[in-house]
């Protein structure tokens, strides 16, 4: 479970699809695109459902169906830790979030630009199993 864990500064509710339910401290939340995550809050997708969480407006990940992510206070920063199902790393934000440090050639592969590194990506997602 090492490997399904994200950091990032904000995290934030992008896209759904199905039935996706977010909790923060046992609390059932109010779903809104683009709502900010904060420590503490659960995130699950029912059965034929998704959502998208992007983090700091650059990178996203994917929650599948039947799937469950905790976000944790770490540091300064936000982890994203996958508790069960799956999870999928894509190299771009969802569509509508920002998304200014990611380039795509005309090849198809990706840049994606970081304060302390450059990375060449080659499609468009990054498929961890479970």
């Amino acid at each position: 479970m090492a490997d399904e864990k994200f950091l990032a500064a904000t995290m934030r509710l992008e896209k759904t699809s199905g039935t996706v339910s977010v909790t923060s401290g046992g609390a059932a939340q109010t779903i809104q695109i683009g709502m900010r995550l904060t420590d503490g809050t659960v995130v699950q997708s029912a059965e034929k459902s998704e959502c998208y969480i992007s983090l700091d407006g650059t990178r996203a990940v994917k929650v599948c169906a039947s799937s469950e992510v905790k976000i944790t206070k770490s540091g300064t920063r936000l982890e994203l830790v996958k508790v069960t199902g799956e999870i999928v790393q894509s190299a771009e934000a969802p569509e509508g979030a920002p998304s200014k440090s990611v380039t795509r050639g005309a090849s198809g592969n990706s840049g994606i630009a970081t304060s302390s590194n450059i990375t060449g990506v080659r499609g468009r997602t990054v498929h961890r199993p479970k």
